[in-house]
C-alpha cells in the first residue's frame, strides 16, 4: 500500500478534526439535554412526544389545555382529536420514531404509535434537498387521539436554505482554504525532497530556493551549503584519484619495457599478465574520474541480453563450441550492434589461453577459416611456445607433440633434436600422430642417426590405433619393398 504524503496526512487531520468536532458538539448537546431533563440519551423528538403522551394521561380533562399551550411551539404542534386523522394516499410511516416512542413508554410487543410523514415534498433546490413534515399520532387510554405534527415555521433561512446548509457550506470553504494553506506551506519540502534525489544521483549541486517558513528555510540554507561542501570534497578525491592514476602510468609504462627484457620466458608471462592487470585498474581509475562529474544518465539496459552474453562468454572460455562461434557471431559480424572486431580477439584470446593443448588446435583451425583477420590478430598475441611448453612439462602428450612441431619449424639443430625428444615422448604416450612425425624423423634423419627400421616399427604402432596416414605409409613402403 502506497504510504501518504505530508500534504494528505495533513488534510486527513483536518477532516479528523472536524469530524471530531462534530461528535464532541452532538456529545455536548445530549449531555446538556440529559442533565436538563433527566432522561438520559434518547431521541430528542420521540422522547418529547412520549413525555407528552404521559403528562396528558395523568392532567385531568379540564386541564388538558394547559398542557396543550405547554407543548405547542415553533417547531411541534400538538393537539388531542376525537378520532385519528385520514393518513395521504401515499403512506410514507417512519418505524423508527414509532419503535423509538414505544420504547420510551415502556410498551412491548404491538406499537400504539403511528407515525408517518406528511404531503409532498418541500424542495430547497430542484432534485437536491427536500423537507417533509412528521406526523405522529397515538391513541389516548383515556378517549381520543394525540396528534403530533412537526413544523418550521419560525426557523431561520438564508435564501430560503437553512442554515445548517450554509454551515456545511463554509466548513467545506474552511477546509479548502486550510489545504492550499498546508499545500503551499509543504511545497518548499517536496522541492528539497526532489533536489536531494537528484544530488544523489548526480552529485552535483543544484540550490533549492529559500522558501516557505522560517524553519523550512533554514532547514534548505542548511541543505545548500551541505551539498556544496560535499560536492568539492568528491570533487577533489576525484581529481586526486586522477593525478595519482595519471603519473603511475608513466612508472608502469618503464616497468613493462624492463619486463620485455625478462630471459625466462615463464617470469616474463606472469610479470606482463601483472602488468596489464595493473594498469586495467588504472584505466578504471581514470575511467571513474572523467565521469564522476558528468552526472548519472539513465539509460535502459536489456539485463537478459547481458547476462546472456556473459554466460556465453564463460562457456565459450570453458570449451563450448557453440558458445565460441556465437560470441564471434556477435563481435565479428560488422551487422552486430554489439560489433567489435577488438572485443572479438579479446574473447579469442581468453579462450585460446583457458584450453586444453588439444583443443587449441581445433580452435585455431576453425578461426583461421570464418575469421582470418581475427585468427591473426589472436596468433600475434598469444604465445603458443610457452603454451605448448608448460602443457609437456605436465606430461600433455598433445603439448609435447605441438611444441615439437614449433621447434622444428624454427629449424637448426638444437631445435631438430629438440623436436625429436618431445615426438619421442608424445609417441611413448601413446600419441599416433606423435608416433607419425617420430616415424619421419627417423626415416630422414631429422635430429637424430637415419633408421628406417624405427621408422617402420613407429609407423606400425600408429597402425594399429588406426592412424590413417600410418597405414598409408605403411602400403607405400611394402610396395616399395622396404
Amino acid at each position: 500500500m502506497r504510504r501518504l504524503g505530508l500534504v494528505w496526512r495533513v488534510a486527513l487531520i483536518v477532516i479528523a478534526a472536524f469530524v471530531a468536532i462534530q461528535m464532541i458538539a452532538a456529545a455536548a448537546y445530549y449531555i446538556h439535554r440529559d442533565r436538563a431533563t433527566e432522561s438520559g440519551f434518547r431521541l430528542p423528538l420521540p422522547d418529547q412526544i412520549a413525555a407528552i403522551v404521559q403528562l396528558v394521561e395523568r392532567t385531568p380533562p379540564d386541564q388538558r389545555s394547559l398542557v396543550l399551550r405547554i407543548a405547542n411551539g415553533a417547531g411541534l404542534r400538538v393537539a388531542i382529536e376525537r378520532q385519528a386523522p385520514p393518513e395521504p394516499d401515499r403512506l410514507q410511516r417512519a418505524p423508527w420514531i414509532e419503535a423509538a416512542v414505544a420504547r420510551y413508554l415502556g410498551e412491548s410487543g404491538h406499537h400504539a404509535a403511528r407515525a408517518y410523514y406528511l404531503g409532498p415534498e418541500y424542495h430547497y433546490a430542484p432534485g437536491t434537498f427536500s423537507w417533509k413534515p412528521l406526523r405522529v399520532v397515538y391513541p389516548l387510554t383515556s378517549g381520543g387521539v394525540l396528534v403530533a405534527e412537526t413544523v418550521d415555521e419560525l426557523t431561520v433561512r438564508v435564501l430560503g436554505l437553512p442554515p445548517g446548509f450554509w454551515a456545511g457550506i463554509l466548513g467545506f470553504v474552511v477546509a479548502a482554504l486550510a489545504l492550499y494553506a498546508v499545500v503551499r506551506e509543504t511545497s518548499p519540502l517536496a522541492r528539497l525532497a526532489r533536489s536531494v534525489e537528484r544530488f544523489g544521483e548526480a552529485i552535483e549541486p543544484a540550490p533549492v530556493p529559500e522558501r516557505g517558513a522560517r524553519e523550512v528555510r533554514a532547514l534548505i540554507v542548511a541543505f545548500n551549503r551541505m551539498q556544496s561542501r560535499i560536492a568539492e570534497l568528491v570533487r577533489g578525491r576525484t581529481f586526486m584519484l586522477a593525478a595519482i592514476s595519471h603519473d603511475l602510468r608513466t612508472y608502469l609504462t618503464r616497468l613493462r619495457l624492463r619486463v620485455e627484457m625478462v630471459a625466462d620466458t615463464d617470469v616474463r608471462e606472469r610479470a606482463t599478465r601483472d602488468v596489464e592487470d595493473m594498469n586495467a585498474l588504472l584505466e578504471d581509475a581514470l575511467a571513474f574520474a572523467r565521469t564522476s562529474f558528468n552526472g548519472a544518465a539513465r539509460e535502459s539496459v536489456d539485463v537478459v541480453g547481458v547476462v546472456r552474453l556473459e554466460c556465453a562468454e564463460r562457456a565459450a572460455t570453458g570449451g563450448d563450441v557453440k558458445a565460441e562461434q556465437s560470441l564471434l557471431k556477435l563481435y565479428a559480424d560488422p551487422k552486430s550492434p554489439l560489433y567489435s572486431p577488438q572485443k572479438a580477439a579479446d574473447t579469442m584470446v581468453a579462450v585460446v589461453k583457458g584450453e586444453a593443448p588439444i583443443h587449441i588446435i581445433s580452435t585455431l583451425e576453425r578461426l583461421g577459416r570464418t575469421h582470418r583477420a581475427i585468427h591473426d590478430q589472436v596468433l600475434a598475441r598469444v604465445d603458443l611456445v610457452t603454451l605448448y611448453d608448460n602443457a609437456a612439462k605436465t606430461g600433455d602428450p598433445v603439448g609435447m607433440r605441438e611444441l615439437g612441431k614449433l621447434k622444428l619449424a624454427q629449424g637448426g639443430s638444437s631445435e631438430a633434436i629438440l623436436a625429436k625428444d618431445m615426438f619421442q615422448k608424445a609417441a611413448e604416450a601413446g600419441d599416433p600422430e606423435a608416433m607419425v612425425l617420430l616415424a619421419k624423423n627417423y626415416a630422414f634423419g631429422i635430429g637424430t642417426e637415419p633408421s628406417l627400421v624405427s621408422a617402420k616399427i613407429w609407423l606400425e604402432r600408429a597402425a594399429n590405433l588406426n592412424y590413417k596416414e600410418a597405414q598409408e605409409m605403411l602400403a607405400v613402403m611394402a610396395i616399395k619393398g622396404n
